[in-house]
């Protein structure tokens, strides 16, 4: 889409009624000025009323405050600071007590209450140790975002230490929760509401019981690209547990915790894409689903990965296990029942290598095991009793050719192209699978081509949005045949003169299963890549560069023209050499006129 002919659309209508003041000017009479402006953006909700909190100096001074003033669906801005104190509020203490519907954001200066930046502006609600910071009731739907939620403490007998939300349906984003302590779940608990979790860290945080980190106990929450790390609780979950819960977990990290990464009790949960790894107690424990009742629990294109004691703890559970990776951890899955209830599980394209045991099974449990791949080091590593059922198939043994993050793998894996259809339409990434004919094994699904010497070559890459990236190789750009493989990442830096526009990826050369570190190519290749508008958004197509990262900074990759379709949403740059690369842009500005009108008489 063509976002700059709105800028040259504004500059000439503001030439045009600039001629005909003048020419009314010229004609005589008195004069009215009026300056032409952009029309208000709408707000989200008219009704709306924005409260402003700061140290000193505004209407409130504390937050509670400002909600006690508020109003449904009111927003209450936060400027930086520490804001302690607590309250007693129908027989519970907290810092803030929330019972209606508000948004509280943090990150603002009392000099702009207009753009929030909670890193650079850090916005602390501290309960110093004497309640709770955060209690949520009732038929609600707040919001909290931009906090840094810390110094709250139950008690030794009551939950929930940070946030506890009870019955209600929250959103809860870009949070820093740590160092808060209870008795169940240190840091966050929802207890028979519903939350919607994004981009939190929650870290630092203690329980005895269930949840150092969060407890979600009969929900439906959502928890979407949250990192959960360094939190303790020996019993029960060091980094989160989930009590009789149908929570959705995706693309979070778990990681560094005491005792147990994550603990399933009777819940039918779904956890894709997430990595779990570095836990002291194990990586994931099920135990005690309830199904039939409410179905097994699910896990889809996870990373099990480098815990002290089991990847996966299975007692009295029947999980489907489609596409996870699970690897280096004491043991690799262990499966076990009670007297008269026993584990039923469903394994299917796994990766499970590097283990002193893969698989251990006890009396009366069954596993089925449909596409495995071993590592050639300790291969077919199974301890079942006599009583047990293991039923493996479409086993492979060798290598799995990890990168250096342990999960991703080579051109040179045992994996590539060995697994069997399970109904995973993504990996862990979100890349569509399969990239061939067959899906690869476990977590990961390799985007990758071969180019030779004498024939030209494509990479093709969808993403889940339907836009297509293409490298075009053509004939004559390598000497020597190599794999070349792409990678989408996300970027974690930015130029100061562009923005980002949505899309990085790494492409990588490979001969002999080894990597080729500052590969060039002879020729020009040609890097063809589709964007959507909302990549784009409040950018100048024209300005969009393909950058590449030299180590130290962006640079522009192009070593040719660019051939750019700003209509059609696409452009192409030839490069020459394989990096990091990624889509940038400059913002697109718009110039406002004086206009000058004649009042005739």
């Amino acid at each position: 889409m063509k976002r700059t002919l709105c800028i040259k659309v504004s500059i000439v209508l503001a030439l045009g009624f600039s001629l005909v003041a003048a020419l009314l000017w010229l004609m005589g009479g008195s004069i009215a000025s009026v300056t032409a402006a952009p029309a208000p953006l709408a707000a989200p909700n008219a009704s709306a009323t924005e409260l402003h909190v700061c140290p000193s100096g505004c209407a409130y001074s504390s937050v509670q405050a400002a909600v006690d003033a508020a109003n449904e669906s009111d927003v209450i801005k936060v400027a930086a600071g520490t804001y302690t104190g607590v309250s007693a509020r129908n027989g519970v203490t907290q810092a803030v007590y929330i019972s209606k519907t508000v948004t509280i954001r943090g990150g603002y200066t009392t000099s702009d209450w207009d753009t929030c930046d909670p890193d650079a502006n850090p916005t602390t609600l501290d309960a110093q140790g004497q309640g709770r910071v955060l209690y949520i009731t009732g038929d609600i739907s707040p919001t909290i975002e931009g906090l840094r939620i810390t110094g709250g403490d139950s008690g030794k007998i009551v939950p929930c230490g940070g946030i506890y939300v009870a019955t209600a349906t929250t959103t809860i984003r870009d949070n820093h929760v740590f160092s808060n302590t209870a008795h169940r779940g240190g840091g966050l608990c929802v207890f028979g509401g519903t939350a919607i979790l994004t981009g939190n860290t929650i870290f630092s945080n203690t329980a005895g019981l269930h949840g150092g980190g969060l407890l979600l106990n009969d929900d439906s929450s959502t928890l979407i690209g949250n990192t959960i790390f360094s939190n303790t609780c020996e019993n029960g979950g060091g980094g989160l547990n989930l009590y009789e819960s149908n929570a959705t977990l995706k693309d979070n990290t778990i990681f560094g915790n005491v005792g147990v990464g994550l603990q399933l009790f009777d819940s039918a949960a779904t956890l894709t894409g997430n990595t779990v790894t570095a836990n002291t107690g194990g990586g994931i424990e099920l135990t005690h689903d309830a199904y039939p009742l409410s179905g097994h629990p699910t896990l889809v294109n996870n990373v099990i990965a480098d815990n002290t004691d089991w990847g996966l703890d299975i007692f009295i559970s029947s999980p489907y296990l489609l596409h996870n990776t699970i690897a280096r951890n004491d043991g690799g899955i262990h499966v076990t029942g009670g007297s008269s209830s026993y584990s039923t599980v469903s394994m299917t394209s796994t990766i499970l290598v590097n283990h002193s045991v893969g698989i251990s099974v006890t009396g009366g449990n069954t596993i089925t095991v449909n596409g495995i791949l071993w590592d050639s080091g300790t291969p077919i590593t199974v301890s079942q009793s006599t009583t047990a059922t293991v039923v493996v198939q479409n086993q492979h043994t060798g290598d799995p050719a990890f990168t250096s993050d342990g999960y991703h793998i080579t051109p040179a894996s045992a994996a590539l192209d060995a697994g069997v259809d399970a109904g995973v339409t993504t990996d862990i990434d979100d890349h569509y699978r399969p990239y061939n004919s067959t899906p690869d094994l476990g977590a990961d699904e390799l985007i990758a081509t071969t180019v030779p010497t004498d024939v030209e070559s494509t990479l093709t890459y969808t993403d889940t949005q339907g836009l297509v990236t293409t490298v075009q190789v053509p004939s004559g750009a390598v000497t020597e045949e190599i794999t070349l493989v792409y990678t989408p990442v996300e970027t974690s830096t930015v130029p100061s003169d562009f923005v980002f526009a949505g899309h990085t990826f790494d492409l990588d050369a490979y001969r002999s299963g080894s990597l080729l570190s500052g590969f060039t190519f002879s020729v020009p290749v040609t890097i063809t890549l589709h964007y959507a508008d909302a990549d784009i958004a409040g950018l100048d197509e024209d300005s969009l560069v393909l950058e590449y990262w030299n180590g130290s900074a962006w640079v522009d990759a192009a070593c040719g023209a660019y051939d750019r379709h700003p209509n059609e949403n696409w452009l192409a740059v030839p490069i020459c050499h394989l990096s990091r690369f990624a889509l940038f842009g400059e913002r697109e500005y718009f110039i406002y006129l004086p206009l000058v009108l004649r009042n005739y008489q």
